[in-house]
């Protein structure tokens, strides 16, 4: 472990390198080590697979992110850096809970379409007003985005997407 540890950081020696670390090491040792070698994320097996998708996904919105800017104000650091983070370390606002936060994000990564917060509603079980403050908090930490449908009505209905 040690080895691939060095071998990352000769790595970012010659250019930028981003390190997930996927092993069966689980002695604090290591993980600190990992750490101060700058790697973004220290995965144990076994794990479900879906724990190294929601990585990959959070660090692909990050790097999307960070790509677009140019300079960036605290509080967009902060949700850069909160992105990396799984979403069980994250502070979640009051009447939200983790459980249900994934399973509004499990919602919008299973369809290519974007959807609305009636249509998570109808999905999940959840009152409408309560899926759309999930997927409102999901737009926040740039796991979703939100677009805008004009219609008839004499509102906007709002749409959302999962962010690969």
């Amino acid at each position: 472990m040690l080895e691939e540890l060095r071998s990352a950081a000769w790595l970012r020696e010659v250019g930028v390198v981003d390190v997930v670390l996927i092993t069966a090491l689980r002695d604090v040792e290591h993980v600190r080590t990992a750490m101060a070698m700058g790697a973004l994320h220290y995965l144990i097996k076994p794990f479900p697979l879906r724990q190294l998708r929601d990585q990959l996904e959070r660090y692909a919105a990050a790097r999307k992110r960070m790509a677009a800017l140019s300079t960036v104000p605290q509080n967009d650091v902060d949700a850069l850096f909160g992105m990396m983070r799984p979403m069980a370390s994250r502070s979640m606002a009051k009447g939200l809970t983790l459980a249900t936060a994934e399973r509004v994000a499990e919602v919008l990564r299973s369809t290519d379409a974007d959807v609305s917060a009636v249509e998570v509603s109808e999905t999940t079980g959840i009152a409408r007003v309560t899926a759309r403050r999930y997927l409102e908090h999901l737009c926040a930490e740039g796991r979703a985005e939100l677009t805008l449908r004009y219609g008839q009505a004499a509102r906007p209905e709002h749409r959302y997407r999962w962010v690969p």
